[in-house]
């Protein structure tokens, strides 16, 4: 026998997201009542709306509680992170060239040339070595530009010439020999 169209199926059922929030509530509830909720910090005070409401506060409200970040500001701090290193590692290195420059001024004749040939190697080495490390900070910085929402976030690639001035400028202070 055939069922008329619509007889037999099952009925829509409610909502899911209506059924979580009933969920939710009657778990608060309880545990209200059983003083689980007790001297927590606002107890008793509407939430803040800080200005937003609807589901972007409710997101940044529950990211602000767990201290968790976006993760284009994540990205940043790794860039900062990463750039202070570099900064530190140069630092350490110019200081390791005058160091170096001061020991050949006291060298004999016949072996400051090859110090000197040693001292300009190393320094070759060590600018390679950061300009490979300065290319993939680029890489993460155009990541970060593009992830960032607004344009006036996006940061300039870092150059080669301009990280060594800002070491030469920014001098050696305490713990720069930990490179």
């Amino acid at each position: 026998m055939r069922r008329p169209a619509g007889e037999g199926r099952a009925e829509p059922g409610p909502d899911p997201l209506d059924r979580a929030e009933r969920s939710i509530e009657d778990r608060l509830r309880r545990m209200s009542e059983a003083g689980e909720l007790a001297r927590l910090p606002g107890e008793g005070h509407p939430l803040p709306l800080e200005g937003e409401d609807g589901p972007q506060w409710a997101a940044f409200h529950l990211m602000k509680n767990n201290r968790l970040l976006p993760q284009w500001a994540e990205m940043r701090k790794e860039i900062d992170a990463e750039n202070a290193r570099l900064l530190r590692r140069l630092r350490h290195h110019l200081a390791w060239l005058d160091r170096r420059g001061a020991e050949l001024r006291r060298l004999p004749a016949e072996r400051i040339v090859e110090a000197d040939r040693m001292t300009r190697a190393e320094d070759g080495r060590v600018r390679t070595r950061v300009a490979a490390e300065i290319h993939e900070l680029n890489a993460r910085i155009d990541r970060y530009n593009a992830a960032v929402p607004i344009a006036s976030l996006q940061l300039t690639p870092v150059a080669v010439d301009r990280l060594f001035a800002a070491a030469r400028a920014s001098g050696r202070g305490p713990g720069d020999d930990l490179a």
